[in-house]
């Protein structure tokens, strides 16, 4: 039997793929639900997820899994902005760039060769050793980088933007979001995920709910026994593999008898926690889908509209914070968490609080790694040193924290895990 800790994407993933093939799978979910950070909650009989997901042209795992589940994707040009006190802009196009009015000129210019190099560029893994603030001033100056990618960098991860790798960066920019072609699945992550849940229960695989995972024991270098607790109940299980898809810390947590090198990786992973807004306004508030502030002091730097992906005549605005879990936003409540971004909000859409209908507020505590430059030394692979041990989760250093790299990496891992059943 394969043992599967999570089952948020990364987990759901590899148990359909696993089961597919006729393995024996258990996934140990600790919510009610399963998703992850890719859950959805209900709202007036309608399912949103608890953060903004869609997706990439370079999706290309999660479009086949789509239609793998027979799920249709609905392909969108969106609008995407950065918001100065100058106005909104767009950088899609070149013609846009040189629009691009709050920097000068020949920084236009520098920022345009910019995108052209890493668009022609696939190998992002050679800026490793490269902050990725060193990266944006020896590319483009120093003036883009203050402009247009420093606001980024402090957004995501606070005190420690000094210290990212720039192979994060490049990688990202490779993507050409800023192109603004997205995608949205048929009815909805929520639909997603439930359709990946009954394919895995189609094909015997187990998931058990609101299981509380006590202990995972290693003897002898491979996991023994994993003991949870169920309602009242006291499971202990004996898997032949154990696929991990918790974070780093959590894992650590449980784990008895870990082998001392692996643990001193795990110890070196930080992550930043993410503080989500949903507020539906009753109206449209703006074209735009993404827009990224960068002159406003807000608690939040980007505003991202389901409404104008998914074709809605009203906004489901999500504002988030990504945050350390002990800061002071962190542990307000959610009346306050809102009343701080719709104040901020209203300092760019001085309307905005007169249109709420509702809002929701959810705190994800492991959302975001922390890619500084050295990571890729103690990262971790997806075959670890414990003889039965595999990992699948942003431990790995994948490019982007998204649904679609999460898949890719999962399918990796059903593989390998597959190779070592035989």
């Amino acid at each position: 039997m394969i043992a599967i800790l999570g089952g948020g994407i990364s987990g759901l993933t590899a148990a359909y793929f696993l089961s597919k093939k006729g393995h024996k799978v258990l996934i140990l979910e600790k919510e009610g639900d399963v998703g992850g950070l890719a859950a959805s909650f209900e709202k007036e009989g309608e399912f949103f997820p608890l953060t903004y997901h869609h997706i990439m042209e370079c999706d290309l795992e999660w479009q086949n899994l789509c239609k793998e589940l027979g799920l249709k994707i609905f392909w969108r040009g969106v609008k995407i902005g950065f918001h100065t006190n100058k106005g909104i802009y767009r950088i899609a196009t070149p013609f846009d760039i040189l629009k691009f009015a709050p920097l000068k000129f020949q920084d236009r210019i520098r920022l345009g060769l910019l995108g052209l190099r890493l668009m022609l560029d696939k190998n992002w893994k050679k800026y490793q050793k490269m902050t990725a603030e060193n990266f944006i001033i020896k590319m483009a100056g120093k003036k883009v980088y203050e402009r247009i990618f420093l606001h980024l960098l402090k957004s995501k991860f606070g005190k420690d933007y000094k210290k990212i790798t720039a192979s994060w960066l490049a990688f990202r920019l490779s993507k050409r979001e800023s192109k603004g072609i997205f995608g949205f699945v048929d009815r909805g992550l929520k639909e997603f995920v439930s359709r990946l849940e009954k394919k895995i229960k189609d094909n015997n695989g187990e998931i058990v709910k609101n299981a509380l995972i006590n202990q995972i024991k290693i003897e002898n270098n491979k996991i023994s026994e994993i003991s949870y607790t169920l309602g009242n109940k006291l499971v202990k299980i004996q898997p032949d593999l154990v696929l991990n898809t918790l974070p780093g810390p959590v894992f650590l947590e449980l784990t008895k008898g870990l082998p001392t090198d692996l643990g001193k990786r795990i110890e070196k992973i930080r992550y930043r926690s993410v503080v989500s807004c949903i507020v539906k306004l009753n109206k449209k508030l703006s074209d735009y889908y993404w827009l990224n502030i960068l002159d406003k002091q807000t608690s939040f730097a980007t505003i991202f509209d389901y409404g104008r992906i998914s074709g809605r005549k009203d906004s489901i605005l999500y504002l988030s914070s990504y945050v350390d879990s002990g800061d002071k936003f962190w542990n307000l409540d959610k009346k306050e968490i809102f009343n701080r971004y719709i104040e901020d909000l209203e300092k760019i859409y001085p309307q905005a609080r007169e249109n709420v209908e509702w809002f929701e507020v959810f705190k994800l505590r492991y959302a975001k790694a922390i890619y500084e430059c050295g990571y890729e030394n103690y990262c971790l692979n997806i075959k670890t040193s414990v003889d039965n041990l595999f990992f699948s989760s942003m431990d790995l250093f994948p490019p982007m924290r998204n649904i679609g790299f999460a898949i890719k990496n999962a399918k990796e891992a059903s593989k390998i895990i597959a190779s070592f059943k035989k």
